[in-house]
């Protein structure tokens, strides 16, 4: 515990040193007010007051992303409270995300709205590894499984935001170097009229990166390369419509050390994104009707075998919003949000000729309030999968608004559940060649999932903010990879559950602003035991502050303990860790920024996934020139 403790006693007893040598900075004008007043769309699929929301929301806006200085998605999102990374071995290798402890693929990541999920992945989720910070301007995290109108099974949602265009014309070009041999190269474009507006970055990263694996003697360096484009943007046709598209191009490629010797396997993976979106918005009644369609070819190979997959996903999302009553008049108000969602998956590996599934799923919540104190929502979601039959899932959240003296004090709690069909992956993975007793004699069923939690907040007038919040949650008949044997996905009967809290706040002193969070998470397996890779201590310490009107840094510590991983059967412990980063920015003119960016400055020798190296002490450094 003194590892824990010791760094952040000597950040917060550094911090009104900071505070005095750096230059005094202008108060924040109506910083409380507005911060409430913060418009936040994950929550509730529909931009609403972040004072409203009943659930636990995180958000990062351009300005954090930009100082934080990361350029993987991952390395950002490890900043906020209960989320954990375990990756394989450096950049572009496997990675799962986890939000309270819960599985990665159970959490959805969406960019402008687009569902970014891998269809040939062995669960469907989230490829987080290939995302990057470049052209990303907002983050928003709903912790928990509360993702009721994003499908039954999202347990958690993480929304990615491009940059916006501002002006008629910006262009942008940025390059950054460092260690391992690794750059990256990029530009963005952005313009807007009053017809409408794009956006489009691109992107090329590479990197050398470092042996993956302590097993492999051979001391070869598993490299990674990612090539992303990224176009978002609209036309307002005609008064009150708005058609916006958006279309995403990944192609990367890593070396990575497999299960077995030589230890030179490769991946490759390219995937496709388009989505159409048009949107008719009334004086009380607006409604949207969207198209997705994406495309994920992946493979892995090695000297001696090579596996080809292509997963595809199409979408058609109907979505609409009725408003109805008025706060202002102390009657009850709100909106009525209903949609409906058909989804069809296809899945085709190497030699056979494919499978199909399609889920048909509608909604309706009840979003209301009771004058501008008391917030409250009701929400059912029914889905009908082809192979798994129908399922109900709901939700229920309260947020209470209290003014005190110093500020408003907000109480709040919300109650979900869900299910997950097993993926094609998983049961053909158990039909074929490949499976052996027991996995190949088990009949696979859905997941059910519930969670629930009771948080409060408050906000003073300065602009500090501190959140408390205990979770619950728990998935039954879960589904895993047969760690043990090999012999495919097995299915235990009983509960899975994370249970913990979460404390996290910032403080503004002056021209310095702090963030921190702690996260205690006690998880159990069907067996009993706790669950892998879920740390049951998290923490994260930053600062940021203005040491000169163009001179800006930035400092980030975390910490994770108390972690299991298995290797051949047999539960280990990881080794606890802590990371420092920091970034130093300088504006050299209007138009042009240097920075110079470390990460694990205290050079941490530590795995998140056992026998899978991470980096040690790095330095990069880079410049964002805006042309116009």
């Amino acid at each position: 515990m003194n590892r824990l403790v010791l760094p952040a006693a000597i950040a917060l007893c550094a911090a009104p040193a900071i505070a005095a040598a750096a230059p005094p900075a202008a108060a924040p004008v109506n910083d409380y007010s507005l911060r409430l007043e913060t418009m936040v769309v994950t929550a509730h699929r529909q931009p609403v007051p972040l004072r409203t929301v009943g659930t636990s929301v995180s958000l990062l806006d351009a300005l954090d992303i930009r100082q934080r200085g990361y350029s993987d998605i991952s390395d950002l999102l490890r900043t906020l409270p209960s989320i954990y990374v375990s990756n394989s071995g450096g950049p572009g290798k496997a990675s799962a995300l986890r939000i309270r402890g819960e599985e990665g693929f159970r959490t959805l990541i969406l960019l402008d709205g687009v569902d970014i999920s891998d269809p040939s992945s062995p669960q469907v989720g989230p490829r987080i590894e290939y995302l990057l910070t470049p052209g990303i301007e907002r983050v928003e995290v709903l912790r928990g499984p509360q993702g009721l109108m994003y499908g039954a099974d999202a347990g958690g949602v993480v929304q990615l935001f491009s940059r916006r265009a501002e002006a008629p014309l910006a262009v942008e070009v940025f390059a950054e170097t460092g260690s391992h041999n690794s750059h990256l190269l990029g530009a963005s474009l952005r313009g807007r009229n009053d017809f409408g507006d794009f956006s489009f970055t691109a992107t090329d990263r590479s990197t050398d990166a470092f042996n993956a694996r302590t097993v492999d003697s051979g001391g070869d360096k598993d490299g990674y390369d990612n090539r992303t484009l990224h176009l978002h943007g609209g036309i307002n046709p005609v008064t009150a419509w708005r058609i916006e598209f958006t279309v995403r191009d990944v192609d990367a490629r890593a070396d990575y050390d497999g299960a077995f010797a030589p230890f030179d396997d490769t991946s490759r993976y390219d995937q496709r994104l388009w989505r159409l979106k048009a949107t008719q918005e009334l004086e009380t009644f607006r409604h949207s009707l969207a198209w997705q369609r994406s495309t994920t070819e992946r493979s892995e190979s090695n000297s001696s075998y090579r596996s080809d997959y292509e997963g595809v996903i199409s979408e058609w999302q109907y979505q609409g919003v009725l408003t109805a009553g008025d706060a202002a008049s102390h009657s009850a108000s709100g909106d009525l949000v209903f949609g409906v969602d058909l989804e069809e998956q296809q899945l085709r590996e190497s030699g056979d000729t494919g499978k199909q599934r399609d889920q048909y799923g509608v909604y309706a919540e009840w979003q209301g309030a009771w004058r501008d104190w008391l917030f409250y929502t009701l929400g059912a979601r029914h889905d009908d999968n082809d192979d798994f039959g129908e399922h109900t899932s709901y939700r229920a959240s309260l947020a209470y608004l209290v003014p005190t003296g110093t500020g408003s004090l907000k109480l709040k709690g919300s109650y979900g559940t869900g299910f997950r069909a097993p993926s094609l992956y998983e049961v053909n993975y158990n039909r074929g060649p490949w499976a052996f007793p027991p996995a190949s004699t088990t009949s696979l069923q859905e997941e059910k999932s519930r969670g629930g939690e009771l948080g409060i907040e408050h906000w003073w007038h300065s602009g500090a903010h501190i959140e408390l919040v205990w979770f619950h949650q728990q998935v039954e008949d879960v589904i895993d990879f047969d760690l043990a044997s090999w012999s495919g996905y097995l299915q235990t009967a009983g509960k899975t559950r994370s249970q913990g809290v979460e404390l996290s706040g910032s403080l503004p002193l002056g021209s310095v602003a702090v963030h921190g969070s702690y996260t205690y998470n006690d998880t159990e397996a069907v067996t009993g035991g706790p669950r892998l890779r879920r740390p049951r201590h998290l923490a994260n310490l930053g600062f940021s502050w203005n040491l000169t009107a163009h001179l800006q840094a930035a400092v980030n510590w975390r910490t994770a303990q108390h972690a299991l991983d298995q290797l051949n059967g047999v539960d280990i412990r990881l080794d606890d860790y802590q990371v420092l980063d920091a970034t130093l920015s300088w504006q050299v003119t209007d138009q042009l920024d240097l920075y110079l960016r470390g990460e694990n400055l205290l050079d941490d020798d530590y795995e998140e996934v056992a026998t899978h190296r991470t980096a040690g002490a790095t330095i990069y450094g880079g410049l964002r020139w805006r042309l116009f």
